[in-house]
């Protein structure tokens, strides 16, 4: 008994000459098409899951309009990763900034901070006592702290000179605050 091409042709045939993936009976193979959906369904899963491991811890309002949203992801081994994003009647003008990281049971309390009659707005971590400057918002340069440009970094000698003197307001006005720098 003889066999025909077409009836021996494998599904996973590698390409031809002309340069065409086909698999049995001239079709196209479907395993480039499986391996792209298995992708986009795991990277759907994994972005699902992440956002529902997003918990807001504060909602600390820095102005009427300007306000902070303190939240945790577990996405630290083996702890939690606390996060800000500050917003403007709604409007995102500070996006995800990570702020620290902790082992999941520390407990803390977001506390509001302002300087320069409202241009400087920021929020304070108090807990045991201490009582942190964590982030900081300048509304007249639109910059944010920790958030930096890309062409800076918070070691530089001109990085410490900008952002100097908007710590040392912000702790004039509260008295016991710890400044980054």
């Amino acid at each position: 008994m003889t066999e025909r091409a077409e009836d021996t042709a494998s599904p996973y045939a590698s390409p031809d000459p002309s340069g065409e993936t086909e698999g049995a009976a001239g079709r196209p193979s479907l395993i480039p098409c499986f391996y792209v959906g298995l992708f986009l369904l795991s990277a759907l899963g994994y972005w699902t899951y992440a956002q529902t491991q997003r918990s807001v811890l504060a909602d600390v309002r820095l102005s009427p309009e300007i306000t902070a949203e303190i939240f945790e992801e577990y996405d630290w081994d083996p702890g939690r990763g606390i996060y800000v994003e500050a917003f403007e009647s709604g409007r995102t003008i500070v996006p995800v900034t990570f702020l620290f990281a902790d082992h999941q049971d520390e407990s803390y309390e977001f506390l509001a901070v302002s300087a320069n009659e409202g241009q400087l707005l920021g929020v304070a971590v108090r807990e045991e006592g201490s009582f942190r400057l964590e982030f900081l918002y300048d509304c007249e340069s639109k910059e944010s702290w920790p958030r930096l440009r890309m062409d800076e970094v918070s070691y530089a000698p001109e990085v410490k000179a900008k952002w100097g003197p908007r710590f040392r307001a912000v702790a004039t006005k509260h008295p016991g605050l710890e400044l980054p720098y």
